[in-house]
């Protein structure tokens, strides 16, 4: 576990040294982060002005950052656009910041740290068709990528047999999410990404960055004793009247009226 708190750098010291230690071995580097795109918020450092999607309101996530065809994507409804890098509001160019990692953005600092070593990309985004993604997959198996950078995608059901070392990012987004199985799929996703390392005659190892070294989620995922999490988690949900204690209902609403839409929910919630 890596206290981020004590790091001044999106990848802490020691990674990038078990990074380097790697490729002189000739062994693997898997760095899961599950954020797509290069950067979850375009702002403006003059006005504040966000870019946020003209259909659902949601904030809207920069690709392909630095490259030619640079476009802006809701994933919440997959609206999309074109990025220029001036703001709607103020007209100030060149003032746009991206807050926040994405997996554009890990890979653009991998490079800076090993340009000389084979990284890829693999995501949802960057592999489009089977046979690209079958492809990555037989390079990697045969060890001609020497560091991996992926998001859910690569979470599971491969097997890779040179991969040492597994590294987890961005972690405490996903274990302070308001969803109720916020602890749940934390748990699930880092127990998950952690069994790609030390598949062969390798010893296996995982580092998880995280600004919340003490987290009971984080402690448990340590001591990989599911049962005792679950008997945990169990207890916090049955305190909190929720599943499977308390079920749950959804009502979604639509109208293209506002004020109609505003009048039912009043309605309903009274």
């Amino acid at each position: 576990i890596i206290d981020m708190r004590k790091e001044e750098n999106i990848l802490s010291k020691k990674i990038l040294s078990v990074i380097k230690q790697n490729i002189e071995n000739n062994h693997q580097t898997l760095i899961f982060i599950n954020k797509r795109g290069y950067a979850p918020l375009v702002i403006c450092k003059k006005c504040g002005f966000t870019k946020i999607c003209k259909r659902c309101n949601t904030s809207l996530v920069i690709h392909n950052f630095k490259k030619k065809n640079e476009f802006l994507l809701c994933h919440h409804c997959n609206y999309k656009e074109d990025f220029l890098n001036i703001c709607e509001s103020c007209k100030s160019e060149g003032k746009l910041s991206f807050p926040g990692v994405g997996i554009e953005k890990i890979y653009e600092l991998v490079n800076n740290e090993f340009p000389s070593s084979n990284t890829c990309i693999l995501s949802s985004d960057k592999i489009k068709s089977y046979t690209k993604f079958k492809d990555l997959i037989t390079k990697i198996v045969s060890n001609k990528i020497n560091i991996i950078i992926g998001t859910q995608l690569i979470s599971k059901g491969h097997n890779f047999p040179y991969l040492k070392t597994v590294i987890i990012l961005n972690i405490d987004n996903l274990l302070n999410d308001c969803n109720f199985r916020s602890f749940e799929k934390t748990y699930q996703q880092i127990t998950q990404v952690s069994g790609r390392a030390g598949r062969k005659n390798l010893i296996g190892e995982v580092f998880i960055q995280t600004l919340q070294p003490e987290h009971p989620v984080i402690k448990l995922c340590k001591e990989q004793d599911s049962k005792k999490f679950i008997n945990w988690e169990l207890k916090s949900r049955s305190k909190n009247s929720q599943p499977p204690f308390k079920s749950y209902i959804s009502l979604i609403l639509i109208s293209k009226i506002e004020n109609i839409l505003i009048k039912s929910s009043k309605t309903i919630s009274d």
